[in-house]
């Protein structure tokens, strides 16, 4: 297995400002060491608060940052946007949605089984301005839109948590 980076290394954070300067906006998947899936998902739109941010994260952390823009279908909660979302969505496509903030942690929702599933889910943003579309897929391997790193140990060392 390849060494992780460190999401402080000069690498790693001239990509990040590189990539939010590139597209005015950056999606973020954090997975937190807890011995059971914990993410937390964020745009970003300026590099000073995607820094800050990362100081506040603990050791082992996960971060997976994207180049192109995620979760392209944007809008109101409501039903002229899931008629948008039912135009591009087909059953057991794993789908995400967000509220649309900037530079702060999403509350975020998904689905994949039917419509029940996505008029549950899109219920709990109802009048809401949003983003939905195909779930990120933070599992791949590292390629050009899509790299990860880690949160280092106080020691410098970067290393695996559970996730």
């Amino acid at each position: 297995m390849n060494q992780e980076p460190s999401v402080f290394d000069h690498q790693f954070l001239d990509l990040a400002e590189g990539w939010i300067a590139e597209s005015g906006e950056m999606y973020v998947i954090v997975c937190f060491s807890t011995g059971g899936y914990h993410a937390d998902e964020f745009f970003f739109t300026k590099f000073d608060p995607y820094v800050a941010w990362l100081r506040t994260l603990p050791s082992r952390a996960y971060v997976t940052i994207f180049r192109e823009p995620q979760l392209p279908y944007r809008g109101i909660a409501d039903e002229t946007f899931k008629a948008l979302v039912l135009e591009h969505w087909k059953p057991r496509d794993e789908w995400t949605i967000v509220e649309l903030i900037r530079n702060e942690r999403l509350r975020t929702g998904a689905w994949n089984d039917d419509e029940k599933e996505l008029n549950e889910t899109l219920n709990k943003f109802r009048g809401e301005l949003v983003a939905a579309g195909p779930t990120p897929p933070w599992w791949e391997r590292d390629h050009s839109r899509m790299r990860s790193g880690l949160v280092p140990m106080e020691d410098g060392s970067v290393q695996f948590g559970i996730y």
